[in-house]
């Protein structure tokens, strides 16, 4: 299973979303663009990504809880990472590997 945060985007060539496919593994944590937004999905394999982002109302009440413990909690800190632990419920301590912009 994967453990990496892989970043795809629109703007890839054929042979660069080709090599992308190549190097991403089912459990993958995938970034990608469409337009100006920003989405996270898992990738499940044979070029297949799920995206499930958890209930709004949770998503509000872990945004709560991240602020009031961000002293406490250094990864919180991170943009990045408040954002998918609040969206997801995950921490991400994956380690980020772009191939395109």
């Amino acid at each position: 299973m994967g453990n990496s945060v892989s970043y795809a985007s629109n703007a890839m060539s054929a042979e660069e979303k080709h090599e992308w496919l190549q190097s991403v593994q089912p459990g993958d944590i995938i970034m990608f663009k469409r337009g100006l937004s920003i989405y996270w999905a898992i990738y499940v394999g044979n070029g297949k990504v799920i995206h499930f982002p958890l209930p709004p109302e949770e998503i509000v009440q872990r945004a709560r809880y991240a602020l009031e413990t961000s002293e406490r909690n250094l990864s919180l800190r991170n943009s990045e990472h408040f954002a998918i632990y609040c969206r997801y419920g995950q921490m991400n301590n994956a380690q980020l590997i772009f191939l395109a912009d």
